[in-house]
């Protein structure tokens, strides 16, 4: 990108950030226009000129990581790009700046709006990538998801959130909370642009016309979290499959058999247990500057058990086989990316129900753009598919998508 046109699209940018507030720090022409990190550089073309915002848990040379926290206000800038980022580089893509986090990417809101009504939340923790792209500010965002922070934040702001199989993209240059969950993943306006996301962190194809031609779906609706979603997001949801069947897919109900339909609390325990033990250095050596709330939960999370935690793991890595053979009978799963509409008000980031089973399962998953609420406010749904299935998940939410729009 010429220096005047990325100045200019900066300064567009603070512009139309005054209120809405999803960045945090912004990109010199000179490292965005040249990648840092080596002489020697293998370029594909699979971002080329696409615009990037970063969650600013991650590492952009020349840029300081806060992570959100006041620990961090100082930081030095970062003398390397996290692999994540110098692979986008490589790719063509244009680092435009650092996006809002919640505090440490955790629960707590950060002062971004929702583009779509400034009074209601965008979700955490990855709130300003979110933002950032529902906004138009840039074609793509990166964030991390450990429970709900891609899909969730997507679903809330109408844009398409993908979290990708567990470590396919690497975390070197990322702030760690959990080294079980944490997953990279991007926020895009199309599944086109997730996909070409993750050819450039790994190479995968990037054609995504809908399933084989002709070819039909069988879609299993998971029910199991059905009482933590509101009206509207039900409805949503009926629609989808009233749609999909009238399209000629299969659509099914599926149970969730014991070894998932408990798994949300055992992710939980995950996640709270590695917190606790990846931020002990801010727990006790910079407690003050920590919000009471985030202080709290990292003191429930060192108060579990090694023998409790242990267990959460079994659990979970008894539950991913179980997974597994599900999906030789359905191609993909579909649920709601969140329990409603973005709540009101900027006090919560949602709750991460409907997220924590592809968090804890290392399934790739997509929020995509479905109805409005009665305040117009967006309701996305999710889809999963299986471990290692992201090209195969690309094209069925390809196919979905293109049924849903001529509904």
């Amino acid at each position: 990108m010429p220096p005047e046109q990325h100045a200019n699209l900066i300064a567009d940018i603070r512009n139309q950030d005054v209120k809405l507030k999803a960045w945090c720090a912004f990109s010199d022409i000179n490292v965005s226009k040249d990648p840092p990190n080596g002489d020697v550089v293998i370029r594909s073309d699979h971002l080329q000129n696409v615009t990037v915002g970063v969650k600013d848990i991650i590492d952009v040379a020349g840029l300081p990581t806060k992570c959100g926290s006041a620990i961090y206000a100082h930081a030095n800038a970062a003398t390397l790009d996290a692999a994540c980022v110098s692979m986008m580089r490589a790719a063509g893509a244009v680092i435009v700046g650092k996006t809002v986090t919640t505090e440490l990417a955790m629960f707590v809101p950060a002062q971004t709006c929702n583009p779509v009504n400034l009074d209601y939340s965008p979700g955490g923790s990855s709130a300003g990538s979110a933002a950032a792209v529902a906004a138009g500010h840039v074609d793509i965002a990166i964030g991390t998801q450990t429970a709900g922070s891609i899909l969730r934040p997507a679903a809330y702001c109408g844009v398409f959130g993908f979290k990708p199989t567990f470590g396919l993209v690497p975390r070197t240059g990322v702030k760690v909370q959990s080294e079980t969950l944490d997953t990279v993943g991007v926020f895009a306006r199309s599944i086109q642009h997730c996909a070409a996301w993750l050819a450039a962190m790994n190479g995968s194809p990037t054609s995504l016309a809908p399933d084989d031609a002709g070819r039909k779906l069988k879609i299993g609706v998971v029910t199991s979290f059905d009482a933590y979603a509101t009206a509207d997001m039900l409805a949503a949801v009926r629609h989808a499959r009233h749609t999909l069947m009238t399209a000629g897919h299969e659509v099914v109900e599926l149970p969730l058999p014991e070894p998932l339909a408990q798994l949300h609390t055992q992710q939980m325990i995950i996640q709270q247990y590695e917190s606790a033990r990846a931020y002990h250095a801010e727990r006790t050596q910079h407690r003050a500057l920590l919000t009471p709330a985030i202080a709290t939960a990292l003191d429930e999370g060192a108060r579990i058990a090694d023998s409790t935690y242990r267990r959460a793991m079994a659990a979970a890595n008894e539950a991913r086989p179980v997974a597994d053979k599900l999906f030789k009978k359905c191609d993909v799963w579909l649920l709601p990316a969140a329990p409603g509409a973005a709540p009101f008000g900027l006090a919560s980031t949602g709750d991460p129900i409907f997220n924590r089973l592809a968090s804890v399962l290392h399934t790739p998953s997509i929020s995509v753009p479905a109805l409005r609420d009665g305040n117009g406010m967006p309701l996305g749904l999710q889809l999963i598919g299986m471990r290692g299935g992201d090209q195969q998940l690309f094209r069925a939410a390809a196919t979905i998508c293109a049924a849903l729009a001529t509904a």
